[in-house]
């Protein structure tokens, strides 16, 4: 569905649409937390009312710090031929 038809004859409509969805978006961060950020995802996609506008800068911001201290929290560990045939 093209979304600047709607736009452009309902403007106030769309907008008002808009809130919703975002207020929406919110209530979806609150309930499913962001400790899995997978199903955080998934939930998004299913509930949200635009699937073809991005998400709200501040759910963006949230996804990205949450993705960012997931890789900076994996830690590399060597593990030795000696330790791994003892195993």
């Amino acid at each position: 569905m093209e979304f600047r038809p709607f736009q452009e004859l309902l403007p106030r409509h769309v907008e008002i649409t808009r809130m919703i969805d975002e207020e929406l978006i919110h209530a979806i961060v609150v309930e499913y937390g962001a400790e899995d950020l997978n199903l955080l995802r998934q939930k998004l996609k299913q509930m949200r009312i635009f699937y073809n506008i991005g998400l709200p800068e501040s759910v963006l911001e949230l996804l990205v710090k949450l993705e960012s201290s997931a890789v900076d929290s994996i830690e590399e560990v060597e593990v030795s031929d000696e330790e791994q045939s003892e195993q």
